[in-house]
């Protein structure tokens, strides 16, 4: 039976993708690549059923021009960014990173996968309700410097939220 819970966007989804998480660092333990995990990973959560896309790229704008590219370690069903982190200790820059890639790409949920000397899970939720004061700004300035049809892509691009956190630990607790 499936552990779905309310409180938690794609419950289902996400345990499935943790349970092959803790499958692949049992595999594998600690001290190899990020590419390595990634591809461990993508391989278990392939063979569970799982639609899996890796290292998928998008573009990211700002103010209607393209200014670079960004690749999400793992898309999940296209529904959900894995990020793959290694190392001694989880990089406090994971999470805003992982927020970063939900806002450009509107998908709701992130997981970051952290194989390290104890692995760990953290969710990251986009939390669509909050915006960044820049985008008031822009919206009084749309009439009159950048046009209507420019003042809607940058407040999509430039639309922020605030990440509900929540983390795990491969001693069962949270």
């Amino acid at each position: 039976m499936a552990f779905v819970d309310a409180n938690y966007p794609l419950s289902e989804l996400t345990g499935d993708v943790i349970a092959g998480f803790y499958r692949t660092y049992d595999a594998f333990g600690f001290g190899f690549l990020e590419s390595v995990y990634r591809r461990a990973l993508s391989v278990e959560l392939k063979l569970a059923g799982l639609g899996v896309e890796r290292e998928v790229p998008f573009e990211l704008f700002h103010l209607g021009e393209a200014i670079g590219r960004y690749r999400a370690d793992l898309i999940i069903e296209k529904t959900l960014i894995v990020e793959i982190k290694t190392g001694r200790f989880l990089d406090s820059e994971a999470i805003p990173q992982v927020l970063n890639y939900l806002n450009v790409t509107r998908l709701p949920l992130g997981l970051i996968l952290f194989f390290g000397p104890k692995p760990k899970v953290k969710r990251v939720i986009l939390d669509s309700t909050r915006e960044y004061p820049v985008i008031s700004r822009l919206k009084d300035r749309s009439t009159q410097s950048f046009g209507g049809a420019n003042a809607v892509s940058v407040a999509s691009v430039a639309h922020c939220s605030s990440p509900i956190i929540g983390s795990s630990q491969d001693s069962g607790n949270g």
